[in-house]
């Protein structure tokens, strides 16, 4: 099944007949656990939800070779990456890329334009009639988990609340360098592609609950 629009895929590893994607997905179903894994330009994503306990892991391999494992069981987010990884400016392409086609999945009417980096773009994007800038930031925001990750590996197991912390800071990093006109027309894109496990909806939850939707 073609991971962007749903088509089924007759032939795997071939062009959607809709879309035109590569990306595929297959969904496999067992008793007391669902399992999902999905072939795009990130590389491989696999995730599982254990019904008996709500234990719930993602695994992640980008075509660099980095890796990645996010577990999420009962209160504690647990991640551990293994670069080298391309996030930062390596990786914002790849990151608006995945922006711009769940927006097209969606039925948007979106365009892309090359941002400049003297005026702190990283991408435009046309929508509904408006010019947005787009700046891109990785989580989780933890610079010494980058460092020793591209040195080799990184690991932490924290709380729900200081994994949303980590979303929070990456926010408030951008807010700080962001004037209020400019914020109005920008739109910050969270770069989660080896920490995934940061979408779940716990953390997603535990997050709105502490500090309420960014866009108000």
């Amino acid at each position: 099944m073609c991971a962007r629009c749903n088509t089924v895929k007759i032939d795997s590893g071939s062009r959607c007949s809709l879309c035109g994607s590569l990306d595929q997905s297959v969904t496999v179903e067992l008793v007391g656990v669902e399992a999902r894994a999905e072939v795009g330009d990130v590389g491989t994503v696999v995730e599982q939800r254990d019904a008996s306990d709500g234990q719930f892991q993602i695994r992640t391999q980008t075509p660099e070779g980095a890796r990645s494992n996010g577990l999420l069981a009962g209160d504690t987010v647990s991640l551990g990456i293994h670069g080298p990884t391309k996030t930062g400016r390596t990786g914002e392409a790849r990151a608006i890329d995945v922006l711009l086609s769940k927006l097209l999945q969606d039925g948007q009417e979106a365009v892309l334009e090359v941002g400049r980096d003297d005026r702190g773009e990283d991408g435009v994007l046309l929508l509904h009639g408006d010019q947005l800038t787009l700046q891109v930031v990785s989580l989780p925001s933890d610079p010494k988990l980058w460092r020793d990750a591209n040195s080799g590996s990184a690991t932490r197991n924290v709380p729900v609340v200081h994994a949303t912390m980590w979303i929070r800071d990456a926010i408030l990093a951008k807010f700080a360098k962001t004037s209020h006109a400019e914020c109005t027309k920008t739109v910050l894109v969270l770069d989660a592609a080896l920490a995934g496990i940061l979408s779940a909806h716990e953390v997603v939850g535990s997050y709105l609950a502490l500090h309420g939707n960014p866009r108000t």
